[in-house]
Order: C-alpha cells, then sequence, then structure tokens
C-alpha cells in the first residue's frame, strides 16, 4: 500500500476523529491546536499500525503522510465547522 492509498484510506478515520474532537473539547474556547493534535495524533497511531502490519516502514510513511492529513484536517474543519467562529 503506497503514501497515497494510506492518506485516502485514513481520510474517514480522521473525519470521525475531528468529530470526536469537536465533541471533547466543546466546552472549551480556543482549544483549535489541542483538536488538531489530538486528531494528528490518533491518525498517526492508526497509520503507524497499518504500515507496520503490510511495509515495516512506519516512521517513514509517517513522515510522508502527515503533511497531506494535516492540511486535510485544516481544510475539513472550514468546511464541517466553518459556520462556527474562528478560535
Amino acid at each position: 500500500m503506497g503514501w497515497s492509498e494510506i492518506v485516502i484510506a485514513a481520510l474517514p478515520f480522521v473525519t470521525q476523529m475531528m468529530h470526536l474532537a469537536e465533541e471533547a473539547y466543546h466546552n472549551k474556547p480556543k482549544s483549535g491546536e489541542e483538536k488538531k493534535a489530538l486528531v494528528m495524533e490518533a491518525t498517526k497511531v492508526v497509520t503507524e499500525g497499518m504500515t507496520k502490519l503490510s511495509t515495516g516502514g512506519q516512521k517513514d510513511t509517517w513522515e510522508t503522510i502527515s503533511e497531506p492529513i494535516s492540511k486535510f484536517v485544516d481544510a475539513a474543519c472550514g468546511f464541517l465547522f466553518g459556520s462556527r467562529k474562528p478560535e
């Protein structure tokens, strides 16, 4: 499984984690950085597990996919939660 396939496979998980992060921090103003860190760390753990089973190259894979995942989180936040005031 190539890194682009891993990114695509991870997007539904990332989206669900974003919703969970929103729920977990709903009473905490200005928690955007914490929410993103939660989503990124959870995604890292999952992708490391996936790549460990398939390739053994989990560190290299995360280094490759973390930027596209991070950009997806930023874009999806704007789309999913854009009606809220920025934090």
